[in-house]
């Protein structure tokens, strides 16, 4: 480290300046790290005091409650509401300083003291910016189904499988998830069948009141609504209306233009609209 002349240094964004005798030199410094030269008489009996400012680099605003400690003599103050600050009793020999504050970059110096001259430093903190890392945070894409199923649901009518409820069971069959909305759902001895089973009002004509519900897809009816032809993994949303009169119109189908179907594959359809035993809606993802 190079000497200074006549006991001059001060730290100010890794710079320390120290002013005696009305004489003042700069030095930068690697890693804030400084030597402050005493010139003067040898006496080992000898103490100096040290003495000094601490301001903000970049304002220039005196800082209070800064610690200065001599690390080696365990000798500690703060600074006042002017930034000012002293020790006293620093004897001759080589002791390290420390320098920090809470929201500022810290200084280290080494302090050299030949002499009981007072050693007086005008110090600079900058303020410590922490440099993090980024954090990117990813929001799923909301689908404009999803806000359809959204708003069906506030109004009261019917029982949907929302995306997020198809996603978390992709693993399932589909007649699974129907019955534990509350559906019953007639299976095949084979299971390579299921049919949601819905309830009409009987006529004089059919005193019945179970039928299989309707299946659309992406509003689109389809003939044979069995519900182990579709995959949960295929489909973005579920709806589920029970009876007719919670059904919407689009989906409600007249007895002269649909017949309603039987609960068994086999069996021959029954006069009456599609609507009456209740309906399904699957939509596909986008």
């Amino acid at each position: 480290m190079p000497a200074l002349n006549d006991l001059a240094a001060s730290v100010c964004s890794g710079t320390v300046c120290c002013r005696t005798k009305g004489h003042t030199t700069r030095t930068w410094l690697a890693g804030a790290v400084a030597v402050l030269l005493a010139m003067g008489v040898h006496d080992l009996s000898a103490q100096a005091v040290l003495k000094g400012r601490i301001r903000a680099a970049q304002s220039e605003t005196p800082l209070a409650l800064v610690e200065v400690l001599i690390e080696n003599l365990q000798k500690r103050v703060w600074t006042n509401d002017s930034g000012d600050f002293r020790i006293t009793g620093i004897p001759i020999g080589s002791h390290q300083l420390r320098v920090r504050r809470v929201g500022f970059e810290g200084a280290v110096a080494t302090l050299t003291v030949k002499s009981t001259d007072s050693l007086d430093i005008d110090l600079a903190l900058n303020a410590w910016v922490p440099e993090l890392e980024p954090i990117y945070v990813r929001a799923p894409r909301r689908s404009r189904r999803a806000a359809e199923i959204e708003a069906k649901q506030r109004s009261g009518f019917g029982r949907f499988l929302a995306p997020d409820d198809l996603r978390n069971n992709e693993h399932r069959q589909l007649f699974d998830l129907v019955r534990q909305l509350g559906i019953e759902v007639l299976t095949s001895p084979s299971g390579n069948n299921a049919y949601a089973i819905g309830n009409r009002t009987p006529t004089f004509a059919n005193p019945s009141t179970r039928c299989r519900m309707s299946l659309w897809i992406n509003d689109v009816r389809v003939e044979d609504p069995d519900l182990t032809r579709y995959r949960v993994s295929e489909l973005e949303a579920v709806e589920i209306y029970r009876r007719a009169s919670e059904t919407p119109v689009r989906y409600s189908v007249t007895a002269t233009e649909s017949m309603t179907p039987p609960i068994s594959p086999d069996a021959a359809p029954t006069p009456g609209g599609e609507g009456v035993c209740g309906v399904i809606v699957l939509w596909t993802r986008e």
